[in-house]
């Protein structure tokens, strides 16, 4: 008899174990949810840079056709800036005088 075939450990074995598959999910969850703890800070901006993305990506295909890359981005950046970030400054200085003429009322 052949020494392969009396010992039943030198095969490999049919799939992984059971306990192995167990410990693999274990560390993975651990691993997604320190994970999560991680990118939690950050989940407005994610989510704020993928609708401004979703949003201004037709423009800059638009930009594209006609300019390289580089250009395309620098004037799709600025139009982001002009039509979000500016109104949004405004917006922001107007509701905080408010706040405060509400504040000094209320005294």
């Amino acid at each position: 008899m052949n020494s392969l075939q009396k010992n039943n450990h030198e095969y490999p074995p049919d799939g992984p174990s059971p306990m192995r598959v167990r410990y693999f999910l274990i560390v993975f969850l651990i691993s997604i949810i320190f994970l999560g703890r991680v990118l939690y800070p950050f989940v407005s901006i994610l989510v704020m840079s993928f609708i401004l993305t979703t949003l201004f990506r037709p423009a800059y295909l638009i930009f594209n056709r006609r300019l390289p890359s580089t250009p395309s981005s620098l004037i799709t950046c600025l139009l982001i800036t002009a039509l979000v970030f500016v109104p949004l400054v405004f917006f922001v200085t107007a509701l905080s005088n408010e706040a405060l003429t509400v504040y000094q009322w209320g005294r």
